[in-house]
């Protein structure tokens, strides 16, 4: 990879970590390590580039520009994906009163790339273009069930398991009888993982070539008189309707795969 490319890649990632508030050249020689000679033409281009823009209270502090807001845009209004989800997904999100994700996995992390809330869904804290630790919900974890095992052994690597969720997975073992169980039955549930008083069921969305290249997902407060297994199998069925339409020649992507590792 070109050393300069990923110091760049590197500078706008932190940047966007620190949201409204920013950071200054001194900051960001601090966080990365790397000289400030560097970091000032990394920086100078990218604002040049409205990729950076200053603070509006704070002149000295670099936040994320609109060009970056206008990529972005480009990305998740890609109609293949975004809107064959939103034609099978929202009317589901809408009967059961619930609020819809849709998520791509980016190393061992999901990214959020759409949201969409029914009329009477409780508000989720979950927001566009943020990211999770892809085992803490139900969107990676469905995401995790269908990659490559390679991949999926390198991404459990980096996990150390100590996000303090409420019923978050705690342990290696933990996550891969869930993979098992998802890899069974086509969809993943989050029982109050990430958020202590919400419960999700996410499926994957698969190409045409068969890879999974993305998650849905409904989300809401949990309730008493909700079939978990009925919601898993509602996305589910939701997933490879999408998936067919993208080009996906098998039946189901469920019941194939042995239990792993």
């Amino acid at each position: 990879m070109n050393n300069t490319i990923r110091k760049t890649y590197e500078i706008l990632g932190l940047i966007g970590e620190s949201k409204e508030r920013g950071l200054s050249l001194s900051e960001i020689v601090l966080q990365t390590g790397l000289p400030k000679s560097s970091v000032f033409d990394i920086v100078k281009s990218l604002y040049e580039l409205n990729l950076l823009s200053v603070n509006q209270y704070n002149d000295k502090k670099y936040v994320l520009g609109i060009a970056t807001f206008e990529l972005g845009s480009k990305f998740t209004q890609d109609k293949t994906l975004v809107a064959t989800c939103q034609q099978y997904l929202l009317p589901i999100a809408d009967r059961l009163g619930q609020t819809a994700f849709i998520a791509m996995l980016n190393g061992g992390n999901i990214i959020y790339i759409y949201k969409y809330q029914a009329e009477n869904a409780t508000l989720a804290s979950c927001k566009v273009g943020s990211s999770h630790l892809a085992y803490t919900t139900a969107l990676g974890k469905s995401l995790l069930s269908y990659i490559d095992e390679e991949s999926l052994n390198a991404i459990i690597q980096q996990y150390t398991f100590d996000f303090s969720g409420g019923n978050t997975i705690h342990s290696k073992e933990e996550l891969l009888a869930q993979i098992a169980d998802c890899r069974k039955n086509g969809y993943a549930i989050d029982l109050q993982e990430n958020e202590i008083t919400r419960v999700c069921y996410g499926a994957p969305i698969f190409n045409a070539q068969g890879k999974p290249i993305a998650a849905i997902s409904i989300s809401d407060l949990k309730r008493k008189d909700v079939d978990h297994n009925s919601y898993g199998e509602i996305i589910r069925d939701c997933a490879i309707k999408i998936s067919h339409e993208l080009g996906y020649p098998e039946k189901q992507y469920w019941a194939k795969q042995n239990i792993l590792i």
